[in-house]
């Protein structure tokens, strides 16, 4: 039959716990912290890389056309 992963509930602590133990709060927090820079820092470069590629592209297909356009031209 299909795996069935075990359930999330298992892994994460009771909530009446968050209270109490103030380091695992600050460590959560801190660590959540962390993975928010980190995708931010991921789609901050990534949409970067794309408005860079597609200004490539956009200068590139600017380039193909003066140059069909100068071909003509220079063959007669």
């Amino acid at each position: 039959g299909a795996w069935v992963p075990p359930p999330r509930s298992s892994a994460v602590l009771p909530t009446g716990s968050a209270g109490t133990c103030s380091e695992w709060f600050s460590a959560c927090a801190l660590s959540s912290l962390v993975l928010l820079s980190i995708l931010v820092a991921v789609g901050s470069i990534a949409v970067w890389g794309l408005s860079k590629a597609k200004r490539r592209s956009d200068i590139f297909s600017l380039e193909k056309a003066s140059r069909e356009q100068l071909m003509p031209d220079k063959s007669q």
